[in-house]
């Protein structure tokens, strides 16, 4: 059995998404929240550095495309449903392999996150950091 999700936007784009049978990715750039991926503590500069190389390739190389689980929150008709006058679209995403990854959970994090050295900022790292929201945003 597979998993519905939620997709808010404008009434324009989601007629469009639908007559084109396609969504729009978001790129790092088009990220809005406090810890959009970046909630980590980068005061050590060769960190900050290491961080900045990341950020660099993943907006030359990555996308995302974000759903909720929710269809009827006030805040994400506020923020993604065009101040409340958009739609939302509504997908299943289906159980699939299961070594493939169709979705990813957010993980809510209430403080930066802490690593020891440049050498941890690595694939994995960048896989929680583009998950990770502030606290203050779990729906």
């Amino acid at each position: 059995m597979g998993k519905r999700v939620y997709k808010f936007t404008s009434a324009q784009y989601g007629i469009n998404n639908l007559q084109k049978r396609r969504l729009k990715l978001s790129t790092i750039d088009d990220l809005n929240g406090p810890f959009d991926l970046c909630p980590l503590d980068i005061t050590d500069p060769a960190i900050s550095n290491a961080v900045d190389a990341l950020i660099a390739h993943f907006r030359k190389t990555a996308a995302m495309l974000c759903f909720s689980r929710n269809w009827d929150n006030l805040l994400l008709w506020s923020h993604y449903g065009d101040s409340h006058t958009g739609v939302c679209l509504a997908f299943e995403i289906p159980d699939g392999d299961p070594g493939a990854n169709y979705d990813t959970d957010v993980l809510y994090q209430p403080n930066l996150l802490h690593i020891g050295r440049s050498e941890e900022v690595n694939f994995d790292l960048a896989n929680r950091l583009l998950r990770t929201k502030h606290e203050s945003c779990e729906l």
